[in-house]
């Protein structure tokens, strides 16, 4: 399972802004508390939920942003993908 550092690495390899891809990661992982393991994908790594977060940008290039910091780190976990969670999985 990726950590957050390589979910970092990933999204700003991409040209997305640091401070942006650490809110999304911090955001999307933050369930692993309650929920441990490959569990915590079940909450916030669904597509609806990239367009959710999404809707934090103050203008058109940050919703972007912060749409595609979401999905590449839905794309990484789907990379190291052990537990078939289908919030992964899904589409828009």
């Amino acid at each position: 399972m990726p950590i957050r550092n390589t979910h970092n690495r990933h999204c700003e390899d991409a040209g997305i802004d640091k401070i942006i891809c650490d809110e999304v990661n911090g955001w999307m992982d933050e369930p692993i508390k309650n929920y441990p393991g490959c569990g915590h994908r079940n909450y916030r790594h669904g597509s609806k939920d990239c367009r959710d977060i999404s809707k934090r940008g103050r203008n058109t290039t940050e919703v972007h942003q912060y749409f595609n910091a979401c999905q590449i780190h839905r794309d990484l976990d789907r990379k190291y993908n052990g537990c078939g969670c289908s919030p992964l999985y899904d589409k828009i």
